[in-house]
């Protein structure tokens, strides 16, 4: 999914609308036009049928490196409560 708006300032509008459209979705939605920094692929880990998303301008700008969206991206294991 690429929002053709992707230079907008509100980040939080071009989410919803992903996050409405991934919910409705069938398929797994990569997002695209969205990612500006490491706090953004951050954010997209917990929209529910977000499989992935394009970075390829924050790349270029340098706003985040490969390492950092792979570290950020992956998933993190649930605390389990014990039982004794």
């Amino acid at each position: 999914m690429t929002d053709i708006d992707s230079d907008m300032s509100d980040l939080e509008a071009q989410l919803g609308l992903i996050s409405g459209l991934a919910a409705e979705a069938r398929s797994p939605v990569i997002a695209s036009g969205v990612v500006r920094s490491v706090d953004d692929i951050a954010r997209l880990k917990y929209l529910p049928n977000i499989s992935g998303a394009l970075v390829g301008r924050a790349l270029f700008r340098k706003s985040l490196t490969l390492q950092q969206a792979l570290e950020v991206a992956q998933p993190q294991p649930e605390q389990v409560a014990e039982f004794i």
